[in-house]
């Protein structure tokens, strides 16, 4: 049996999920698995750059994930938004972390035996 999930890969601009920024550089948001995994699944995705998140403060190209935790029901991810070392976020606002412009992008998560 599969326990496999992955998100993206439909389109370009693709809502992945809401988040909400604590900081100037990073977001944060959770959403759920369709099916619960039989264990914790392996977290992997197609290129940091290939997400972003979109606000009232603009379109920022993620630079890298602060974490992504998963668990059998659902994953939190804290995705980052900077630029030569400065935030690009307006702390306390809400984003949508969707891809950037690419229909190949997908986040992977894998709890196969």
């Amino acid at each position: 049996m599969k326990y496999y999930y992955s998100v993206g890969g439909t389109a370009d601009y693709q809502y992945i999920t809401c988040t909400a920024s604590g900081s100037t550089n990073i977001s944060r948001g959770a959403f759920l698995h369709p099916v619960r995994m039989r264990a914790d699944p392996a977290f992997t995705h197609s290129g940091v750059s290939t997400f972003a998140l979109e606000g009232a403060s603009g379109y920022h190209v993620c630079s890298d994930f602060q974490y992504v935790y998963a668990t059998r029901e659902y994953a939190h991810l804290a995705p980052i938004a900077e630029s030569g070392g400065s935030g690009l976020l307006t702390a306390g606002q809400p984003y949508v972390f969707l891809t950037n412009n690419n229909a190949n992008a997908r986040l992977y998560f894998n709890a196969e035996l």
